[in-house]
């Protein structure tokens, strides 16, 4: 299975996600997983200038009211790892102002606050492992993706190339997506949040 063709023909809304993790007919679970785990060292679209290394920063821009509550990271910062895909751009493909005038744009669609960012380790993020009561069928397997999803200028759609997204890729044996790593990522990052006015231009 080509992978770029695959992320093409995923839908760009919450079921994206369950879509993603949705074994194709005749692949069973754990081998799909691998597939997933897999696809993280190509890239999975054309336009990207290659695969995100385990080495690298992506930086997810946090919004007020969505990530942002009184003025705190809320657990709802990466509940886009469940549904929708976890959007980041690559730290190093994309600079600080590039990240701020993409973040005050989307604030402006939204009409939500550009309020700061984290900057996530991508060894962190595919390294992490669910507590032991809900480990995915086959223990041991990574839980979180993270693909060069780059975006192509089409349709009124500004070009992307440091375009990355993290995903929860492993499932319980209940077919439930895992959800525990987000409680590890609120432990890891909840005092590493950085304010856009804060943050000197680099």
């Amino acid at each position: 299975m080509d992978p770029v063709t695959f992320f093409a023909a995923l839908p760009a809304d919450k079921t994206r996600a369950d879509t993603l993790r949705a074994p194709p007919a005749g692949v069973d679970e754990n081998e799909w997983h691998q597939i997933l785990v897999g696809w993280q060292h190509v890239s999975v679209t054309r336009s990207s200038p290659c695969p995100v290394a385990d080495e690298e920063i992506v930086r997810l821009s946090l919004f007020d009211p969505t990530h942002v509550q009184d003025g705190k990271l809320s657990r709802l910062a990466f509940s886009a790892l469940l549904k929708l895909g976890m959007s980041t751009d690559r730290a190093c493909y994309m600079s600080i102002p590039q990240a701020f005038a993409r973040a005050q744009a989307k604030a402006a669609r939204d009409q939500s606050g550009a309020w700061g960012y984290l900057d996530l380790s991508v060894s962190t993020l595919r390294s992490l492992m669910p507590a032991e009561k809900d480990r995915p069928i086959k223990a041991g397997l990574p839980v979180v993706g993270v693909y060069d999803t780059a975006v192509e200028a089409e349709d009124g759609v500004e070009e992307n190339l440091a375009h990355a997204e993290a995903f929860i890729i492993a499932k319980k044996s209940n077919d439930k997506p895992l959800k525990s790593v987000m409680s590890d990522l609120m432990d890891l990052y909840e005092d590493a949040v950085k304010r856009w006015d804060q943050t000197e231009n680099e």
